[in-house]
């Protein structure tokens, strides 16, 4: 399955094997919660918070978001319905 996360969400699942194909958040690549983790093969799906940027994970492929807040809120949806999973 191929997931986009949230860097705090992203860094649980990399903890335990399972690689997101993109993260975002505020400089996600670089964010604290990702240090030393493996992060071949990652993409950056947003740099602002609260901001995702969907085009791109459309071209990704992404089939599961899985985040901290509702990645809809601004009423945008993927053409898709990919489906997102947030937890507060």
């Amino acid at each position: 399955m191929r997931i986009a996360a949230y860097t705090a969400p992203g860094a649980a699942l990399l903890s335990f094997g399972i690689r997101p194909v993109a993260v975002f958040g505020n400089v996600p690549l670089v964010d604290p919660l990702l240090e030393g983790l493996d992060l071949t093969g990652v993409e950056s799906g947003g740099e602002t918070y609260g901001e995702v940027n969907l085009e791109k994970l459309l071209v990704l492929g992404v089939e599961l978001i899985v985040t901290a807040f509702d990645p809809n809120q601004d009423g945008r949806r993927s053409s898709r319905s990919t489906p997102a999973v947030g937890a507060l």
